[in-house]
């Protein structure tokens, strides 16, 4: 495992990173407010101190050091850290607050945000003094379906594929210092058909005199550099990023070698360097052909894993050593990849699938009703997610709903054809260079992929409801899955592209089931699991319709008892066996 230049112990965002980073994770000040009392007794000015959590773990969670499950939808947080004025901007970085934050500096209230599952940051400068400095954060969480859940319950008691859910600061927080003028971010588009790979930057301060300049390097070897004047906060450049270091010009990024090219970038002003970024890209293209999936113009076959993304200790939270398990294991037996569903993990995760070669589809949590507040909330949302992973050369797909959820009349309701078809386009207005999924499972309107999902347990009744896919299935003749469910929605065709199966097999062993469920009948023992597996796998395969699979799904979840490993990461079969099964094709 090579690390990019731009990785930093500690740091939450490996793909944007400042040296000048302090990590606010750790035991913060916390209390519970039932009766919405805080903001009327000024808590941000005198706080109560009622708790000690670890952050950034939710109060739900045993790693919180709290634990407690029941809902409280109002709660605080409070935090000292110390700060010497310089020449220098305070900006406060949020990685995900579960779901309407007020922050809150030295008494002042600085900003607000709305959303689990984007970051968001605020510039404290002007609000903070020599010395200790108190942060504050009121965050209202609740059970309303109108906004991206995903697999948080929204009763008291966990359900179903529904599990605890995840209230407040659940992801890092932490401080960086620039420069009075600064790098807010940048947008990397390589393009591996012509070399180029181009910036689009977003400078904020006073531009007098500033320069931009950006250093591309592979492998410690200066690739390109280029200083340019900066006359407006928004600019492009693209660069040349061949190198006569590599066989082909160009070292590519792919799941069999995921290489990275390292990018620093520095603003300058009157020849001193005022903010500094590292970061990095990969030369990765997607595309289908006919319906076949290629990866830099080669065919390729898609072995993924639905990731549910929960840790019995941590809920929703994961760290480090978490990620490169959970990557790991997946890669030993023979899988190149993972849907993570109904969940936007951390910049963390997305930086090791990047350096480690794993495959990612990112998925929007799922609202469960379908109003006007829920096509805002879910729209404002997916474009602050789509625009923060946009570099990440290891995300391939974008998937906006599944299972019609929170769409549950689309099938024939226009209104809900066309928000997935308005999410479709406006996402490829946003990222053209990704495939974008309206609606996994079945159901769907405008997909570049067509995905089904099918938890039939039985290989040969598998085998028959898919014979002759594009002539019977694909016309929008069968049914998937259950009940009325058809692939497309009603006035949609299938087009000819690529059809992975996005989800099967979700198998659970005997011995479990008095802790939860799997699909279907459970298994007797190892070699029954492993012979449902393969036979399940070995339809898929046979069949020329599928580009590829993905099976349900990595580990057991609460009353969920079907995944591949438990929920301590015991594989539940033989690994070597697992990978003679997946691998084999």
């Amino acid at each position: 495992m090579r690390h990019t230049k731009s990785y930093l112990k500690g740091h939450p965002n490996p793909q944007f990173t400042r040296k000048s980073f302090v990590l606010l994770d750790g035991y913060w000040d916390f209390a519970f407010d039932d009766n919405d009392e805080g903001i009327i007794n000024k808590w941000y000015q005198n706080f109560p101190k009622a708790h000690k959590i670890l952050v950034p773990y939710a109060y739900q969670t045993i790693k919180s050091e709290i634990n407690i499950q029941e809902p409280h939808n109002i709660v605080w947080y409070h935090k000292e850290f110390e700060h010497k004025t310089s020449n220098k901007r305070c900006i406060l970085n949020f990685e995900g607050v579960d779901y309407q934050s007020d922050v809150y500096i030295n008494g002042e209230h600085i900003g607000s945000n709305v959303g689990a599952y984007h970051r968001f940051s605020f510039d404290i400068t002007k609000f903070l003094k020599d010395g200790k400095n108190d942060i504050t954060v009121r965050v209202y969480d609740d059970y309303s379906c109108l906004r991206p859940r995903g697999k948080q319950r929204w009763m008291d008691e966990s359900y179903e594929c529904f599990y605890v859910d995840t209230t407040g600061i659940y992801k890092s927080v932490w401080i960086e210092y620039v420069g009075l003028t600064y790098l807010k971010s940048v947008k990397i588009t390589p393009d591996i058909d012509t070399n180029l790979v181009t910036f689009d930057y977003d400078i904020d301060g006073n531009l007098d005199n500033i320069y931009v300049e950006t250093i591309i390097t592979y492998n410690d070897k200066l690739i390109s550099k280029s200083i340019n004047k900066v006359n407006r906060p928004q600019m492009t450049l693209s660069m040349d990023f061949s190198t006569d270091s590599a066989t082909m010009k160009v070292a590519y990024w792919s799941p069999y070698s995921p290489n990275l090219y390292d990018v620093e970038f520095r603003i300058l002003k009157d020849n001193e360097v005022i903010d500094e970024v590292l970061s990095y890209f990969g030369a990765v293209s997607y595309e289908a052909i006919g319906n076949s999936i290629y990866i830099n113009h080669a065919p390729f076959y898609l072995k993924l894993i639905l990731d549910q993304g929960y840790w019995k200790d941590s809920g929703m939270t994961s760290d480090e050593e978490k990620i490169i398990k959970d990557i790991k294991l997946m890669q030993d037996i023979g899988l190149n990849g993972c849907r993570k569903h109904e969940k936007i993990e951390s910049d963390l995760f997305y930086y090791y699938c990047d350096i480690l070669g794993y495959l990612l589809w990112q998925e929007l949590p799922s609202p469960y009703e379908f109003r006007d507040q829920t096509i805002e909330n879910a729209t404002n949302e997916w474009i602050k997610i789509v625009k923060q992973h946009y570099n990440h050369p290891s995300l391939m797909t974008h998937v906006i709903f599944n299972e019609s959820w929170g769409l549950m009349g689309i099938g024939k309701n226009k209104r809900q054809q066309e928000l997935t078809v308005g999410l479709y386009h406006l996402t490829k207005s946003l990222d053209p260079t990704r495939f974008v999924i309206s609606n996994d499972g079945w159901e769907h309107t405008k997909s570049d992929i067509l995905t089904v999902h099918n938890y039939e347990q039985d290989a040969s009744k598998l085998k028959e409801e898919y014979v002759n896919f594009t002539e019977i299935f694909a016309k929008n003749q069968r049914h998937a899955h259950r009940g009325t469910k058809r692939l497309l929605a009603d006035s949609y065709e299938y087009e000819g592209q690529p059809v992975v199966f996005s989800e099967f097999a979700g198998i659970a062993f005997e011995k479990d089931t008095n802790k939860g469920w799997g699909y279907g009948n459970s298994v007797k023992d190892e070699q029954d699991f492993l012979n449902r597996l393969e036979s399940q796998i070995n339809v898929i395969e046979s069949n020329p319709a599928f580009s590829g699979y993905c099976i349900t799904q990595l580990s057991d979840v609460e009353q969920e008892v079907n995944g591949l490993v438990d929920e301590n990461r015991n594989y539940k079969a033989d690994k070597v066996k697992l990978r003679l099964i997946i691998a084999k094709k």
